[in-house]
């Protein structure tokens, strides 16, 4: 590998860098609402970049490139072009982001307990917390492959138990694993978004340097020739000729698209950024602005993967195959062969320099991955479960110290899950049935939470608890039974288990989708069946009305612009609020346009793989202009909210209430009269109060 000096020395100072950051924005963090929440004073373009980081570690990345070294250019038609317009459409409209943010819960959970139950809060807070750190688990593992192949790193194993160990994955993941650990507990979320926003900036460099490199280095008439030679059925040009593609077929795409509006913002691994907005509309604002953001890393995600596959297939680069081959051939476990197929593919085609530059930023996006999930699963189990369990909140100083351990017990648990976990699956797979087991169950009472008062807790339950079995049952059949129990019931009852074949038949996708099927009728059904809570006020939930809470949000004059009231467009949207929506909106409208033009035009004449490419090519260049004026955009907004962040900071005046805790619909610090505290322990209260 040629990973030298100067490499290494990026590294370094990248973590120099996120050190200093680190010691000077700690002092921020003085209570529970800053730990957890960077007591809701993130700005929208901070929110924007910062989460971006979240979704960009090994395992984000390596997932994405390996579903575009399958399926190429074909992907991008269902996935890049149908679902980011989907995205911005519920973004622009505020759906469920807007309610939820209205609602001040600090966790989806706790939302729950608001507005359905403490015991479905505590319960739901389980299933979101083992579902997180299931899907979590493997994270580490991922990372810290990927580090040793690219690093050049020598692997150590040894036997304990008759158990093979690999010493130096335990090593690079303890290391990143404590890094991560570090940041996030020494001043919670304020560290954690701060860091993620400078992590950010590095990845946004790092990805234009490297699509550059790569466009001088492959001619595209090239690219086009080795797509082109696919066979029928696994067209890498044409989206409508991808059946026989492994695991990523139409199906894959469309189940996505369904889901992804299902679960909108369901996902609690990134869940602190949901709170951490000065406003609902800011946080509308930031969701917003995600469909922009997606465009910079959307060119790295397919782009890479098509031109590793061109260097791989074509006859251009026959002297790096070899050495790429030999590399891999040193891999015995095929699936993570298969993973690692485009970093090391990437590694040989870049410069000295820019190697070191790739490196930073995947682990700069991995720190970021890290301690975002460290944060968020941590903080679940502390809010949502051992807090409402214990019945009564903790004092400020002991409520920290409780999400400290929990936040290390987190990254303890996910060092020995991939240290022993082998997966057996797609990276995107896997996380679609583990993710399955909260998201089942948790859209349809999200979602029948926020918009239909006649939904009931019983509702809510059965909701989740159908989902959680469902999806539990498949991990069982999919990586437990079928590849360790089936093979040995062929062997002794062959007239019965002939029949089934060696794999799974159904991908973690496929039943993903049956079982948020199943729990959404679960949920509809029941809540019809049974009484709604009358006591349930949604004004106070949302704080509309006299219950309303001045968060500054924003109020423009009304103009004649009514029209803009359909897309959710209000009073709270200033003239460039207007002009940000109305161009993501019209940006949406184009390619859907474009999608179904070319439906229709595929369904009438037929698209030859020349033309395809020619739209590829246009693709691409949209793509990359767009995505160099967005950096640009994001960036100036970012550091102007990063000074905001921290004059708020500086003046805001800290509530040691706003913790979470819930007293009958109602948030302690909401609490309005003593009747109501006497709920809480007298002792314990007064506590809280000093």
């Amino acid at each position: 590998m040629r990973f030298t000096f100067l490499d290494g020395s990026i590294i370094c100072v990248l973590f120099l860098i996120l050190t200093a950051i680190i010691c000077w924005m700690k002092q921020y963090s003085v209570s529970v609402a800053d730990f957890l929440a960077a007591n809701r004073c993130a700005g929208r373009y901070l929110l924007t970049v910062a989460g971006g980081a979240v979704g960009l570690g090994f395992i984000s990345v390596v997932g994405s490139w390996e579903i575009y070294y399958k399926v190429g250019f074909s992907g991008i038609w269902w996935q890049l072009m149908l679902l980011p317009a989907v995205g911005m459409l519920l973004s622009v409209s505020g759906f469920v982001t807007y309610r939820f943010r209205a609602t001040r819960a600090m966790t989806m959970a706790e939302f729950f307990e608001l507005r359905y139950s403490r015991k479905f809060r505590i319960f739901a807070g389980m299933i979101a917390w083992f579902s997180g750190v299931l899907n979590y688990g493997i994270f580490p593992a991922i990372a810290g492959r990927c580090l040793i192949y690219l690093l050049g790193l020598p692997v150590y194993t040894t036997n304990f138990c008759g158990i093979q160990i690999n010493l130096t994955l335990a090593l690079v993941m303890a290391s990143l694993l404590t890094v991560a650990v570090a940041f996030t507990i020494s001043g919670g979320q304020i560290t954690v978004m701060v860091t993620d926003f400078c992590q950010g900036q590095i990845i946004n460099f790092a990805t234009f340097a490297v699509i550059i490199i790569l466009l001088f280095k492959i001619d595209w008439s090239n690219i086009i020739t080795v797509l082109s030679a696919a066979p029928p059925g696994q067209s890498m040009l044409d989206p409508f000729d991808i059946k026989n593609v492994e695991g990523f077929n139409l199906w894959y795409f469309i189940f996505q698209i369904v889901l992804t509006v299902y679960g909108y913002n369901a996902w609690q691994g990134s869940q602190a950024y949901n709170c951490s907005a000065k406003n609902p509309h800011e946080a509308r604002m930031a969701s917003v602005l995600v469909g922009w953001r997606n465009y910079i890393y959307n060119v790295f995600f397919f782009f890479v993967p098509v031109c590793i596959f061109v260097v791989m297939n074509g006859s251009n680069f026959q002297s790096i195959t070899e050495t790429i081959n030999n590399n891999l051939a040193e891999i015995s476990d095929s699936q993570m062969r298969e993973q690692l197929t485009v970093p090391i593919g990437l590694l040989h085609l870049l410069p000295v320099g820019i190697v070191g530059l790739l490196c930073a930023s995947f682990i700069a996006g991995n720190i970021a991955t890290d301690e975002t999930y460290l944060h968020s699963w941590g903080s679940i189990m502390v809010q949502d479960v051992i807090m409402p369990l214990r019945g009564k909140p903790f004092t400020p100083k002991s409520h920290i110290k409780a999400l400290r351990l929990s936040i290390i017990g987190i990254a303890l648990f996910a060092f020995f899950f991939s240290l022993f976990f082998n997966l057996k699956d797609f990276i995107f797979m896997y996380f679609a049935i583990t993710g399955a087991i909260y998201l089942g169950g948790a859209g349809a009472v999200i979602l029948g939470g926020l918009y239909w008062k006649r939904g009931t807790v019983q509702g809510a339950w059965a909701a989740m608890i159908l989902g959680a079995i469902c999806s539990i049952s498949g991990i069982v059949l999919q990586s437990i039974l079928w590849p360790y129990l089936l093979p040995s019931l062929k062997q002794k009852y062959p007239t019965v288990f002939s029949r089934f074949s060696e794999s799974f038949p159904l991908t973690g996708m496929e039943m993903a989708f049956f079982f948020t099927v199943v729990a959404l009728l679960a949920y509809l059904v029941v809540s019809l069946l049974t009484k709604p809570d009358k006591e349930l006020d949604f004004d106070r939930l949302f704080h509309r009305g006299k219950y309303a809470i001045d968060d500054n949000e924003p109020k423009h004059k009304a103009d004649n612009w009514r029209f803009l009231a359909k897309f959710g467009i209000g009073k709270d949207f200033s003239l460039s609020d207007k002009i940000i929506s109305i161009a993501s909106i019209l940006l949406t409208l184009f390619w859907v346009f474009i999608f179904i033009l070319g439906n229709i035009i595929h369904s009438k004449f037929g698209i030859s793989k020349e033309v395809w490419g020619k739209w590829w090519a246009f693709y691409l260049i949209i793509n990359m202009a767009i995505s160099v004026i967005v950096a640009i955009w994001l960036f100036i907004g970012g550091l102007s909210n990063f000074r905001d962040l921290v004059r708020l900071l500086k003046e805001k005046r800290r509530d040691s209430l706003d913790d979470g805790y819930v007293v009958g619909h109602k948030r302690l610090s909401e609490i309005e009269n003593k009747n109501t505290e006497q709920l809480l322990d007298s002792d314990e209260t007064k506590k809280v109060h000093s």
